[in-house]
């Protein structure tokens, strides 16, 4: 198959990446594949977990220098894991960074487009073997892919784009690349904001698009889940999103079906805020709108609906055990974590002030998923997963799953 993945939730995902930056240091050995293993292996069950025929492929590519080791490709069965190895002295051959969804785009049936400046001709052979590509093209501006969600709403493809700096492609260069009318290109944020700002550059911070959900009366309509914010969050992000549920409604596909009613349904996500600037800009943050979502019709004709989520529990660890002996760095945590409780409605012993402890924070996040579950099941969807893996170093640059993932191929397209 070639890669087809240029929507954000339509298909089931068959075919996954992930770069993996870790520099390996052993010397003359085999390369120890069972420490990459070792590392995704949670996350490849996790992806996996309603998949009771054919599993997904997961790519981990590494780096490797073959003067420090001997590695070829591997593939391990049970997880359906395939590691594959990047020579670093290749000319042009690198993995430039984790962050996976920015630099690599699928932008229609057998054709991906790549960050020139991150992406070589080496680096594009290797993505074009692994893919089988009938195009690889090296687009010279940036076009962060945190920054675009695609979505097709009765029969229209649009796109909905965070904001976006001159050094960046425009929204006319994303409408000519993934082939989508200037009419559905949607500014997810506020658009009117003077200078670039890194609160409103990845759109699937504070957004998800589910796909069609059937509702009550059985008519089929686009399910877009925005950030739930609490009073301590940035007040910018809040007028964002309200803002853009206006400019949604505005689509023309989007006009009222016959019983009057939108064919766009708005709901909300948690959003846990861990710290800010001075002047509020949210600089750490638990965003469950980083997710994965597999919109299908499954072998019996029937519509099936997955969703993947991030579990944070080994970032809130790290996050005690780093600022355990720091009193008012554990007061301000507390306060973050007791104003994202009240705002989901979540019981728990967590209140400003009083000491916090890994338990409370088990507690506090095993509420956040009772409460995803619950408004998912609204719709229909009970096939919810939180992905066991460590996102520390995602979350501490606001992202998390879908940032440091790509998602190439997906089957059960619609039409």
């Amino acid at each position: 198959m070639k890669p087809n993945a240029s929507y954000s939730a339509l298909g089931r995902i068959r075919k996954l990446f992930i770069f993996d930056t870790t520099e390996y240091v052993l010397k003359d050995e085999p390369f120890p594949f069972w420490k990459i293993k070792e590392r995704y292996q949670d996350l490849a069950l996790s992806l996996n977990r309603f998949n009771t025929d054919e599993k997904t492929e997961i790519y981990i590519f590494f780096r490797i220098n073959p003067y420090s080791f001997k590695a070829f490709p591997n593939h391990d069965r049970e997880l359906n894991l395939y590691f594959v190895p990047v020579n670093v002295l290749l000319p042009s051959a690198s993995i430039p960074t984790d962050w996976l969804q920015d630099i690599i785009h699928v932008s229609g049936n057998g054709k991906l487009l790549v960050a020139q400046k991150m992406i070589g001709p080496d680096m594009i052979e290797i993505l074009r073997r692994y893919t089988h590509a009938d195009e690889v093209r090296r687009i010279p501006r940036p076009c962060p892919g945190g920054n675009i969600l695609r979505g097709n709403l009765n029969g229209a493809d649009y796109m909905l784009h965070g904001y976006t700096p001159e050094s960046d492609c425009n929204p006319y260069e994303l409408s000519k690349h993934f082939g989508i009318d200037m009419e559905n290109m949607i500014l997810a944020y506020d658009g009117d904001m003077d200078e670039f700002d890194e609160l409103f550059y990845h759109a699937d911070l504070y957004t998800t698009i589910v796909g069609p959900v059937e509702d009550e009366n059985g008519d089929s309509r686009e399910l877009i889940l925005l950030a739930k914010c609490d009073e301590l969050s940035d007040s910018r992000v809040r007028k964002g999103l309200d803002d853009l549920q206006v400019r949604m409604q505005e689509l023309r596909q989007a006009r009222p079906l016959s019983d009057g009613k939108s064919a766009l349904i708005f709901d909300l996500l948690p959003f846990v805020t861990l710290s800010q600037q001075e002047d509020g800009t949210i600089c750490h943050a638990l965003s469950y709108n980083n997710c994965l979502v597999e919109n299908f019709t499954d072998k019996k004709g029937m519509p099936r609906i997955r969703m993947y989520f991030p579990d944070y529990r080994r970032e809130m660890q790290t996050l005690i055990d780093r600022q355990s002996e720091n009193e008012e760095a554990m007061r301000q945590l507390a306060k973050k974590i007791y104003a994202a409780s009240k705002v989901n409605k979540l019981s728990n012993d967590v209140k400003p002030g009083k000491p916090l402890t890994y338990k409370h924070t088990v507690a506090f996040l095993d509420g956040v998923h009772e409460v995803i579950r619950e408004t998912l099941a609204k719709y229909g969807i009970t096939e919810v997963e939180f992905v066991k893996h460590d996102f520390r170093s995602m979350a501490q640059r606001l992202g998390s799953l879908r940032c440091m993932t790509k998602v190439v191929e997906r089957d059960c397209l619609p039409g």
